[in-house]
């Protein structure tokens, strides 16, 4: 399951999917614009904070950058 707001991330949290892998997308798709702060806006939302082991989907270089903010399991994805 992929998110790219916390109102997506909140209507996934109401189906109960359970062993369910999170991914959450940085891009936003009324711009396509990429932006690595959207992983912290999910994931300090009320919804993000029921979230035990998020899944982000960003380019390696953010690794680090994600892994302060507290994400314990990374996705990588390639556009290639």
């Amino acid at each position: 399951m992929q998110v790219h707001t916390v109102a997506e991330l909140e209507r996934v949290l109401q189906l109960k999917l359970d062993g369910c892998m999170l991914g959450i997308n940085n891009r936003d798709l009324g711009t396509f614009k990429v932006d690595l702060h959207n992983n912290k806006v999910i994931m300090d939302s009320p919804a993000g904070q029921q979230v035990p082991h998020p899944s982000p989907c960003f380019a390696c270089i953010y690794v680090q950058r994600v892994w302060l903010i507290g994400f314990s399991v990374v996705w990588f994805v390639s556009s290639a």
